[in-house]
């Protein structure tokens, strides 16, 4: 298990009814895999407020977890075809939703690894909005 440096670029979608929001995400950060098993970990910056938020993926076939702790922190559990429960906090409150993921794709190669998470959000039962993250790893 070695621990090495890349760049991570994260491409998010956010579709609520007919409206889309894109988010695009550029770090650097680090990378760790052993038994099948990706960890990558990552600092973000406010572009507004120059506020940190701590961010780690952990990733396997079928399973991803995105933790995050400082302006904007939760801890989000994606499992294909369950339902889990999650808490997200931000500056304006406590936001606690169900995530159903439909999709969870690991694509390695030579020096690039990419997830895809494809996955809806729904607070007291009602769908708030469909998501797609793609996640690129640049050795």
């Amino acid at each position: 298990m070695s621990r090495e440096e890349v760049l991570i670029e994260i491409k998010s979608i956010q579709k609520v009814g007919d409206q889309e929001e894109n988010v695009d995400v550029i770090a650097r950060g680090f990378h760790t895999a052993e038994n099948g098993e990706h960890f990558i970990e990552y600092d973000e910056f406010d572009s507004e407020t120059d506020d940190k938020t701590q961010s780690s993926i952990r990733f396997s076939e079928g399973r991803a977890e995105v933790v995050r702790s400082g302006n904007m922190s939760g801890n989000l559990t994606f499992d294909v075809d369950e339902k889990n429960e999650t808490t997200y906090s931000t500056p304006f409150g406590d936001l606690n939703m169900d995530i159903i993921t439909n999709d969870i794709q690991i694509d390695e190669k030579d020096e690039q690894i990419n997830l895809k998470i494809v996955y809806e959000l729904y607070a007291q039962n009602e769908k708030v909005s469909d998501h797609t993250v793609d996640v690129s790893i640049k050795k």
